[in-house]
Protein backbone atom coordinates (compact mmCIF):
# COMPACT_ATOMS: atom_id res chain seq x y z
CA UNK A 1 0.00 0.00 0.00
CA UNK A 2 1.46 3.44 -0.95
CA UNK A 3 0.97 6.64 0.61
CA UNK A 4 2.34 10.24 -1.71
CA UNK A 5 1.16 12.70 0.43
CA UNK A 6 3.43 14.19 3.30
CA UNK A 7 0.59 15.29 5.52
CA UNK A 8 -1.36 12.55 7.91
CA UNK A 9 -3.54 9.96 6.72
CA UNK A 10 -5.70 6.95 7.81
CA UNK A 11 -4.92 3.47 6.83
CA UNK A 12 -7.56 0.92 7.80
CA UNK A 13 -6.47 -2.91 7.62
CA UNK A 14 -8.86 -5.77 7.61
CA UNK A 15 -7.39 -8.05 10.59
CA UNK A 16 -9.76 -11.08 9.60
CA UNK A 17 -7.75 -12.66 7.94
CA UNK A 18 -3.39 -12.84 9.24
CA UNK A 19 -1.77 -10.82 6.94
CA UNK A 20 1.00 -8.59 6.69
CA UNK A 21 1.44 -4.96 4.49
CA UNK A 22 4.32 -2.56 3.89
CA UNK A 23 4.27 1.27 4.63
CA UNK A 24 5.52 3.33 1.79
CA UNK A 25 6.16 6.93 3.35
CA UNK A 26 8.23 8.77 5.61
CA UNK A 27 6.15 8.46 8.47
CA UNK A 28 7.38 9.84 11.59
CA UNK A 29 4.38 9.09 13.49
CA UNK A 30 2.55 5.64 13.52
CA UNK A 31 -0.70 5.76 15.46
CA UNK A 32 -3.26 2.89 15.91
CA UNK A 33 -6.82 5.18 16.12
CA UNK A 34 -9.55 2.79 15.66
CA UNK A 35 -10.64 -0.45 16.15
CA UNK A 36 -13.77 -1.89 15.30
CA UNK A 37 -16.11 -5.25 14.76
CA UNK A 38 -18.26 -6.03 12.56
CA UNK A 39 -21.37 -4.44 13.95
CA UNK A 40 -19.58 -0.89 13.82
CA UNK A 41 -18.23 -1.06 17.84
CA UNK A 42 -15.40 -0.31 19.24
CA UNK A 43 -13.05 -3.21 20.54
CA UNK A 44 -10.19 -2.75 22.89
CA UNK A 45 -8.59 -6.34 22.02
CA UNK A 46 -7.15 -5.97 18.84
CA UNK A 47 -3.32 -5.52 17.62
CA UNK A 48 -0.84 -5.40 15.26
CA UNK A 49 2.82 -6.14 14.75
CA UNK A 50 5.15 -3.22 14.03
CA UNK A 51 8.81 -4.20 12.37
CA UNK A 52 11.28 -1.10 12.05
CA UNK A 53 13.91 -2.03 9.59
CA UNK A 54 15.40 -5.32 8.87
CA UNK A 55 15.36 -6.95 12.20
CA UNK A 56 12.74 -8.78 14.52
CA UNK A 57 14.94 -6.82 17.84
CA UNK A 58 13.00 -4.06 16.25
CA UNK A 59 9.09 -5.74 16.40
CA UNK A 60 6.98 -3.96 18.60
CA UNK A 61 2.74 -4.72 19.01
CA UNK A 62 0.42 -1.99 18.95
CA UNK A 63 -2.93 -1.98 20.95
CA UNK A 64 -5.68 0.95 20.49
CA UNK A 65 -4.54 4.27 21.31
CA UNK A 66 -1.28 3.44 21.05
CA UNK A 67 1.45 5.08 19.09
CA UNK A 68 5.25 4.83 18.09
CA UNK A 69 7.28 8.35 17.30
CA UNK A 70 10.07 7.83 15.23
CA UNK A 71 10.98 10.84 13.22
CA UNK A 72 12.91 10.66 10.11
CA UNK A 73 11.72 7.07 8.67
CA UNK A 74 12.84 5.05 5.49
CA UNK A 75 10.28 2.53 3.40
CA UNK A 76 11.10 0.20 5.36
CA UNK A 77 7.83 -0.26 8.15
CA UNK A 78 5.64 -3.64 7.94
CA UNK A 79 2.79 -4.06 9.75
CA UNK A 80 1.71 -8.04 10.16
CA UNK A 81 -1.01 -9.28 12.22
CA UNK A 82 -2.56 -12.82 13.08
CA UNK A 83 -6.19 -13.62 12.34
CA UNK A 84 -8.54 -11.39 14.36
CA UNK A 85 -12.35 -12.37 13.99
CA UNK A 86 -14.50 -9.73 12.59
CA UNK A 87 -11.66 -7.29 13.46
CA UNK A 88 -10.52 -3.54 11.48
CA UNK A 89 -8.23 -1.24 12.65
CA UNK A 90 -7.23 1.88 11.33
CA UNK A 91 -3.57 3.21 11.29
CA UNK A 92 -2.80 7.38 11.41
CA UNK A 93 0.46 7.62 9.51
CA UNK A 94 1.75 11.57 9.84
CA UNK A 95 5.27 13.08 9.39
CA UNK A 96 8.42 13.04 11.41
CA UNK A 97 9.14 14.48 14.98
CA UNK A 98 12.54 13.10 16.17
CA UNK A 99 15.88 11.96 14.61
CA UNK A 100 15.48 8.30 14.64
CA UNK A 101 18.15 5.57 12.58
CA UNK A 102 16.23 2.54 10.98
CA UNK A 103 19.18 0.37 11.33
CA UNK A 104 20.05 0.84 14.82
CA UNK A 105 18.52 -0.35 18.14
CA UNK A 106 15.48 2.19 17.75
CA UNK A 107 14.81 4.74 20.02
CA UNK A 108 10.80 4.20 19.71
CA UNK A 109 8.54 5.79 22.10
CA UNK A 110 5.45 4.59 23.08
CA UNK A 111 2.97 7.04 23.94
CA UNK A 112 -1.06 7.28 24.15
CA UNK A 113 -1.29 11.20 23.82
CA UNK A 114 -2.33 13.67 21.93
CA UNK A 115 0.47 13.83 18.05
CA UNK A 116 -1.23 16.85 17.04
CA UNK A 117 -3.66 15.69 14.91
CA UNK A 118 -7.30 15.43 16.09
CA UNK A 119 -9.15 12.42 15.69
CA UNK A 120 -13.33 12.14 15.25
CA UNK A 121 -15.46 9.21 14.95
CA UNK A 122 -19.12 9.47 14.67
CA UNK A 123 -22.21 7.19 13.74
CA UNK A 124 -24.65 8.84 11.39
CA UNK A 125 -28.16 7.17 10.54
CA UNK A 126 -29.03 7.25 7.29
CA UNK A 127 -32.87 6.67 5.44
CA UNK A 128 -34.35 7.51 2.91
CA UNK A 129 -34.14 11.04 2.81
CA UNK A 130 -30.76 12.91 2.25
CA UNK A 131 -28.69 13.35 5.54
CA UNK A 132 -25.02 14.86 5.92
CA UNK A 133 -22.50 12.33 6.67
CA UNK A 134 -20.00 15.00 7.62
CA UNK A 135 -19.59 18.77 7.66
CA UNK A 136 -17.53 20.80 5.51
CA UNK A 137 -13.87 21.07 7.28
CA UNK A 138 -10.61 22.84 5.62
CA UNK A 139 -8.71 21.38 8.35
CA UNK A 140 -9.53 17.87 6.88
CA UNK A 141 -6.37 15.76 6.30
CA UNK A 142 -7.84 12.44 5.98
CA UNK A 143 -11.61 10.73 6.32
CA UNK A 144 -12.86 7.49 6.04
CA UNK A 145 -16.74 6.54 5.42
CA UNK A 146 -18.12 2.93 6.56
CA UNK A 147 -21.41 0.95 6.02
CA UNK A 148 -21.99 -0.71 8.87
CA UNK A 149 -21.74 -4.53 8.18
CA UNK A 150 -24.95 -4.81 9.54
CA UNK A 151 -26.89 -2.99 7.23
CA UNK A 152 -29.63 -4.54 4.64
CA UNK A 153 -29.91 -1.53 2.45
CA UNK A 154 -27.16 -0.18 0.01
CA UNK A 155 -25.93 3.28 1.02
CA UNK A 156 -25.09 6.31 -1.34
CA UNK A 157 -22.96 9.17 -1.13
CA UNK A 158 -22.12 12.29 -2.48
CA UNK A 159 -22.93 16.06 -2.27
CA UNK A 160 -26.21 17.86 -1.48
CA UNK A 161 -29.02 16.84 -3.68
CA UNK A 162 -28.03 13.05 -4.07
CA UNK A 163 -30.25 10.76 -5.19
CA UNK A 164 -29.75 6.73 -5.28
CA UNK A 165 -29.53 7.33 -8.72
CA UNK A 166 -26.62 8.96 -8.61
CA UNK A 167 -24.66 8.81 -5.26
CA UNK A 168 -21.52 6.74 -4.80
CA UNK A 169 -22.92 3.60 -3.70
CA UNK A 170 -21.79 1.86 -0.34
CA UNK A 171 -22.97 -1.77 0.16
CA UNK A 172 -22.80 -3.08 3.73
CA UNK A 173 -19.07 -3.55 4.94
CA UNK A 174 -17.92 -1.30 2.30
CA UNK A 175 -16.06 2.06 2.51
CA UNK A 176 -15.29 5.24 1.17
CA UNK A 177 -11.70 7.17 2.33
CA UNK A 178 -10.17 10.48 0.86
CA UNK A 179 -7.30 13.13 1.67
CA UNK A 180 -7.21 16.50 2.18
CA UNK A 181 -10.67 17.04 0.67
CA UNK A 182 -12.69 19.43 2.93
CA UNK A 183 -16.15 18.80 1.69
CA UNK A 184 -19.19 17.88 2.97
CA UNK A 185 -20.56 14.79 2.21
CA UNK A 186 -24.30 13.67 2.31
CA UNK A 187 -25.77 10.14 2.56
CA UNK A 188 -29.52 8.89 1.03
CA UNK A 189 -29.87 5.00 1.57
CA UNK A 190 -32.18 2.40 -0.63
CA UNK A 191 -34.24 1.33 2.84
CA UNK A 192 -34.63 2.92 6.11
CA UNK A 193 -32.29 2.27 9.21
CA UNK A 194 -29.22 2.21 7.63
CA UNK A 195 -26.04 3.78 9.36
CA UNK A 196 -22.46 5.03 8.57
CA UNK A 197 -19.44 5.42 10.77
CA UNK A 198 -17.09 8.58 10.09
CA UNK A 199 -13.60 8.38 10.94
CA UNK A 200 -12.07 12.03 10.60
CA UNK A 201 -8.61 13.52 11.36
CA UNK A 202 -7.74 16.93 11.05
Amino acid sequence: MTFQSPEAVLMPLDLTVAGETDIDQFAGVLRFVNCEDTNGALNLTGKVSVRLGQTERTLMVLRLSQAILMGRASRRIRLSWEAQAGLTATFMISPGVQEFDMDATPPAQLVTGDLGTAITAVNVAVGTSEVLAIAANANRKSVIIKALSTNTGIVYLGPTGLATSDGMELVAGASFSTQHDGAAYYAIASAAGQAVRVLEAS
